[in-house]
């Protein structure tokens, strides 16, 4: 039975993992020293030798005659766990056994005794795809075991393990295979395979490994009959790195016919267009790390022949066009699986990286300028002047064409001619415009709800006359003859400041004579008096006083002076006469409004000016 090269050379003791010294170190040195953790925890990116260790641990801890820490793979122990005859260790996957009722039997198992072995061993592989209720079931068997159970979990994904089973393990972390240690395993399998590649293939192999050892040695298992490093590519369905190279050159010198024909050719060959912009994204990651590195050969491990054309392709690219290539590379290998079209995206991402003056974003311009600044250093560089354009040959004109001279300026200016002034009518005559003296208006006396003229105070201002009330005099007009205004002397009739009779009250009462029609009633039927934003209500009659003072009656009133848009008003009710406060206000006033009965009308009322 044929088996695979990972399988048919995974190590088989600590000694033989490759770069993982330590991790091995440590286990070993537990294991020789009898001090033996009851929880481990690997993890680390695929094929780096976390499953390999885990059953490496489980025999060394079983071993009948163990050697510093290693197992001797000779024992009946060792055998019987090598060929899988002994169940004392078991291992579980978790992706396909990830619910609580797998965690419940292996708590049923663990308390019973190992068969055979020292130490009854739980490998549980992918353990971060057990459930949440899995993991609950787990932490109590997994923080106090029996003395003879061992659980190794082992995961790519150690951020989605819960913190709880975190510290109730023993925690190792795997590197990535460098690959100088992948192409030196590959030599060592070769070597006993009696196969042999070209140094550029292992070269490739090691590349398309990306530091696992077991796709490695996957990659290696197909490509091991091949001769020479063409068809290894053409096997692995890579894009020549010479045309990477290129292709790069190219984006750089804005050659979008050569981008266009690579997008075709991968098109019409069936091969996947997100290859093409990965395979430039990651060559242009190089291409940064040679730009900006002061030691990029010690962080990158080329062959001479790459790294020269790394530093070839940098020196065509500045640092902000390298970092505007790799973000429009980026944005187009996450759209294209999602894509409608992906020839068409492909296409438009290789026109972008050539002409980055047709993207019209920021990045796109630093681009730009950095590439004019760099062509401008190389000017400087070769002997040639930026501001100084190249030397053209001179046209010689055919005949020889006399100038036309130019007409001379005039000597004096010629200001432009004024305007006519505009026609104006004559005045009229004296006798034919006669200004009428403006008519004064008697004073009148409103409520503040409706005359704005009444002060807070109750006081009355006259109104003043406006240019817009009569039309204004012409210089020539006859100013009419003057009138004095009559003067009378102030009496106990006239307008003393103080407070006003409401008149608005009767709209109140009518208000809350919807809600109550009796305190509708009342309120008609006495009087209020204002002064600024002051009302009283003047009741006269005790049961009057007594029925509007109640809160409920009071909360109508303030109902009503909000509906009447009189919120701003303060009321207070008084049990008083009404001649508290009606003799301050003016007789004509209260004649005009009727609101009270003064006696007879022939009163004497002061005469003003008509």
């Amino acid at each position: 039975m044929y088996y695979a090269l990972y399988r048919k050379y995974r190590p088989l003791s600590f000694g033989d993992v490759l770069g993982q010294e330590a991790v091995t170190v440590t286990l070993r040195r537990q294991v020789a020293t009898g001090q033996i953790s009851h929880a481990y925890l690997f993890t680390g990116t695929r094929g780096t030798g976390k499953t390999t260790c885990a059953k490496i641990l489980a025999r060394a801890v079983n071993c009948l005659n163990p050697k510093d820490g290693d197992p001797c793979n000779e024992c009946a122990i060792c055998k019987g766990l090598l060929e899988g005859t002994l169940y004392d260790v078991e291992e579980i996957d978790a992706a396909s056994n990830n619910g609580v009722e797998n965690i419940r039997q292996i708590r049923e198992e663990v308390v019973y005794a190992p068969t055979a072995a020292k130490y009854k061993v739980y490998i549980i592989d992918e353990v971060h795809m057990l459930s949440p209720g899995a993991f609950n079931a787990l932490l109590r068997t997994l923080e106090e075991p029996p003395a003879h159970a061992i659980f190794i979990l082992a995961t790519t994904e150690i951020h989605k393990v819960p913190a709880t089973i975190l510290s109730r393990c023993q925690r190792f972390d795997f590197l990535r295979l460098s690959k100088k240690t992948l192409i030196g395993q590959f030599r060592t399998v070769l070597e006993k395979e009696g196969k042999s590649l070209e140094d550029e293939a292992l070269d490739l192999v090691a590349e398309m490994a990306d530091g696992s050892s077991r796709d490695g040695l996957s990659i290696l298992d197909k490509v091991i009959d091949l001769n020479n490093f063409e068809e290894v590519e053409s096997v692995r369905g890579v894009i020549p790195k010479k045309r990477i190279y290129n292709l790069l050159k190219a984006a750089a010198q804005g050659d979008t016919d050569t981008m266009f024909r690579a997008v075709e050719d991968m098109y019409n060959a069936s091969a996947d267009l997100g290859r093409l912009c990965t395979n430039l994204m990651d060559t242009m990651k190089d291409v940064m790390i040679f730009r900006t590195a002061n030691n990029p050969s010690a962080l990158l491990e080329k062959s001479e022949a790459d790294t020269e054309a790394l530093k070839e392709i940098a020196d065509l690219y500045p640092t902000e066009r390298i970092l505007y290539t790799l973000k429009t590379l980026q944005d187009t290998v996450a759209l294209l699986p999602r894509s409608l079209d992906k020839r068409a995206d492909t296409e438009v991402c290789m026109l972008r990286i050539s002409r980055p003056e047709l993207q019209p974003d920021s990045q796109a311009l630093s681009a730009r300028v950095a590439t004019l600044e760099q062509e401008l250093k190389t000017l400087k560089q070769n002997g040639i002047p930026a501001n100084v354009p190249p030397k053209t040959a001179a046209i010689q004109p055919k005949a020889t064409v006399e100038a036309i001279p130019e007409p001379p300026l005039p000597e004096e200016f010629i200001p432009e001619p004024p305007m006519p002034e505009p026609y104006l009518p004559e005045p009229p005559k004296q006798s034919e415009f006669r200004v009428s003296p403006p008519k004064k208006e008697p004073p009148v006396f409103e409520d503040p709800f409706a005359n704005p003229s009444v002060t807070s105070a109750g006081k009355y201002v006259e109104p003043t006359e406006t240019p817009a009330s009569h039309p204004a005099a012409r210089p020539s007009a006859v100013p009419p003859p003057s009138r004095q205004k009559p003067t009378f002397e102030p009496s106990e009739n006239t307008f003393v400041e103080g407070w006003q009779p409401l008149d608005a009250w009767r709209d109140i009462a009518h208000t809350v004579s919807r809600q109550d029609r009796v305190v509708g009633y009342i309120l008609e039927e006495i009087p209020a008096v204002y002064q600024g934003r002051n009302i009283i209500v003047l009741a006269e009659n005790d049961e009057d006083y007594k029925e509007i003072k109640t809160p409920q009656c009071m909360e109508m009133i303030r109902a009503a002076l909000v509906e009447n848009r009189k919120e701003g008003y303060n009321v207070k009710i008084e049990h008083c006469t009404p001649d508290k406060y009606i003799h301050h206000a003016t007789i004509d006033h209260l004649k005009k409004e009727n609101l009270f009965d003064f006696g007879d009308d022939d009163d004497e009322i002061p005469e003003y000016d008509q």
